[in-house]
């Protein structure tokens, strides 16, 4: 496995710590406006704004402990940066604790204030026996 560049491990755990805290307008800036992402709420969606609203309020306000444990792969090209993690939280679906694992992918652009996001994707991970 190759070194995880700084700049990303710096924007997971910016991205992390806005999960955790429930952070929607800190963690917006991180994302380009336009940015493509898809997720388990939004099947994929060009505008923050709807993203934040129907993917982070309705997953974020249901979680806690949010983690990014383990990244899988990353790297970069001129100014673009790219990384595939797994994630854990415990979620409250109908009062019951669940824990969820699942995946993210990133596609970065380097910017004047750091790494910002011009593609993701979040799922869950598939329960398989």
């Amino acid at each position: 496995m190759n070194e995880i560049d700084p700049k990303i491990t710096s924007w997971l755990k910016q991205f992390e710590s806005n999960i955790r805290n429930r952070e929607y307008e800190i963690a917006f800036p991180l994302y380009a406006q336009n940015a493509v992402a898809f997720g388990t709420r939004v099947n994929y969606s060009s505008d923050m704004n709807e993203y934040a609203k129907y993917q982070w309020n309705t997953i974020w306000d249901k979680s806690r402990d949010f983690t990014f444990v383990d990244v899988l792969n990353s790297g970069h090209s001129g100014e673009l940066y790219f990384c595939s993690t797994l994630w854990t939280n415990l979620t409250n679906i109908d009062g019951i604790e669940t824990m969820r694992k699942g995946r993210a992918s990133f596609v970065f652009r380097e910017s004047k204030d750091g790494l910002i996001c011009i593609h993701s994707h979040f799922s869950e991970s598939p329960n398989i026996a």
